[in-house]
């Protein structure tokens, strides 16, 4: 017979004891990283939320991240939360995501890679010519227009980059390897003319 569970006073003073300064140490990093996030998101700093992240190394808050921008409801006005300016600045943190031993991770960072590039594949497969016209000279006095085509080659690049693990997660089998084969399909579906 395997021992009864630990009352509820038995972990909470477990919490407290050596085991619980990791786990509030693991928490405090956490909500220092959310935090910051969450005030540069505010701003409209979609790129400092990035970085906040990128240099934060906690796969966890990528994730709590990358969900609410997928799973949040169009703001006011109608307008989608995942923009082409924050899918620039998140799809480069999918690759370690896809690299994590927590399948939960991966299908997130297969599904935000999805997205961007079912949302966005328009301006994706036109990205090579507009940045192409950008370093020529530009595309006139069109700035919105450069800011975009920097944008969507740079969610072309980040996605690019994502074949590896792909092709990983594909040769490993598995649950996920359906949507990592979708996603190649995808990304050669993005580079076609």
């Amino acid at each position: 017979a395997s021992p009864p569970p630990p009352s509820e006073e038995e972990v909470l003073r477990r919490l407290g004891g050596p085991d619980g300064g990791t786990v509030s140490g693991i928490l405090t990093a956490r909500l220092t990283t959310l935090t910051a996030c969450k005030n540069m998101w505010v701003k409209g700093d979609t790129r400092g939320v990035a970085e906040t992240l990128a240099k934060s190394g906690d796969q966890s808050a990528v994730v709590d991240v990358a969900t609410a921008a997928l799973d949040a409801p169009a703001v006011a006005g109608g307008h989608e939360t995942l923009t082409l300016e924050l899918a620039a600045a998140l799809t480069p943190l999918m690759r370690d995501l896809l690299k994590s031993p927590h399948a939960s991770y991966v299908d997130l960072a297969l599904r935000f890679a999805r997205t961007v590039a079912r949302r966005f594949m328009s301006l994706l497969k036109s990205a090579p010519e507009a940045m192409e016209a950008v370093r020529r000279g530009g595309i006139g006095v069109d700035l919105v227009g450069e800011e975009r085509a920097t944008r969507a080659w740079a969610c072309v690049n980040a996605l690019e980059a994502l074949r590896p693990q792909l092709d990983a997660i594909d040769r490993s089998g598995g649950e996920l390897a359906p949507r990592a084969r979708e996603m190649r399909g995808l990304l050669d579906q993005m580079g076609a003319e």
